[in-house]
């Protein structure tokens, strides 16, 4: 909403901003300098009103300092007591359920199975987030919609809020009605007639103009797309439940989220890669679909490793 409003102020506003040559250089400044800002307000009241939930004195030079040292332990037996004490303590500690495991010892079969999900799951939706306005803003003859920054920003924010509240309102009932597998596979399920809905809606567009019939088809894709954000939900519940154990917790969804973070990385860049591909060559118009439908299969195919009932730690 932010960003489609303040786009090219010098045009929308030219009794405000008409006069302002760096505006006209720079038309989408405003659009960026708008989301920053609210970045940067975040960040203040996270960190003058949210408190620390383990207080530390141990700084950031100190916590190198003993993973140094204790890595030099582990690689020289012979600092190491002659009593033995230390290896029994060593031994002791890895079968602690309340002690956080290493990084291989957290690479379960679960924590795999749940990792891969997640990471097909973002990317998948950050390929079709990506995808979505830059099909709005493409002209109609090369495959896209052919609407301003701000048709595109009002649809989005609208999205947004319809989506929020339904989330919030209808998720859990749907949860406990058909369980956590279901719904995930759902929402993934769900991302192919996105994809198919791309080509249509440009036909219709084409045949019809900007008609009631294209917003309806707008509104159905979007509608679609619903069920897909559930899953975020969902595979936080199976990341916190494939942790080995409740220590380890943390640092699951800590290995979770990196993975997510780098697929987010890779989607967007591909995707508009292919569809650049696409627009460029009109023999090859529909191979950005193409991949869409490769990334929404491979998705697919993920979730039938995930168990019907949930993990539990004692299994």
């Amino acid at each position: 909403l932010i960003g489609g409003s303040l786009s090219r102020p010098a045009d929308r506003f030219p009794k405000l901003f008409g006069q302002s040559t760096f505006l006209k250089t720079h038309p989408y400044f405003l659009a960026c300098t708008g989301p920053a800002l609210f970045t940067a307000l975040t960040w203040l009241v996270t960190y003058m009103l949210l408190h620390e939930t383990v207080p530390t004195t141990t700084s950031l030079w100190s916590l190198i300092q003993n993973r140094y040292r204790n890595m030099s332990v582990s690689t020289n037996p012979k600092s190491l007591p002659a009593d033995g004490s230390h290896s029994d303590d060593t031994i002791q500690d890895c079968h602690d359920d309340s002690k956080p495991l290493p990084l291989r010892g957290l690479l379960t079969s679960r924590v795999l199975i749940a990792m891969l999900n997640y990471a097909t799951l973002a990317l998948l939706d950050i390929a079709l987030r990506s995808l979505i306005p830059v099909f709005y803003a493409t002209p109609v003859d090369l495959g896209g919609l052919g609407l301003d920054p701000l048709q595109i920003g009002n649809i989005l924010a609208v999205f947004g809020i319809v989506n929020g509240l339904l989330q919030v309102f209808f998720f859990a009932r749907l949860h406990d009605r058909f369980g956590t597998k279901v719904i995930f596979t759902y929402g993934i399920a769900a991302s192919i007639p996105i994809i198919i809905t791309f080509p249509i809606i440009n036909s219709l567009c084409l045949t019809h103009g900007i008609s009631v019939t294209v917003w309806l088809a707008v509104g159905l894709q979007l509608a679609i797309s619903i069920p897909l954000n559930m899953g975020y939900a969902c595979m936080a519940m199976y990341v916190a439940a494939s942790s080995p154990n409740r220590a380890s917790l943390g640092a699951t969804n800590g290995l979770a989220q990196t993975v997510a973070a780098c697929v987010r990385i890779i989607g967007p860049a591909s995707t508009m890669s292919m569809f650049s591909f696409s627009v460029r060559d009109p023999s090859n118009a529909w191979t950005v679909y193409y991949f869409m439908m490769v990334l929404a299969l491979l998705a697919m195919g993920s979730t039938f490793l995930l168990p019907r009932q949930m993990w539990k730690r004692n299994d």
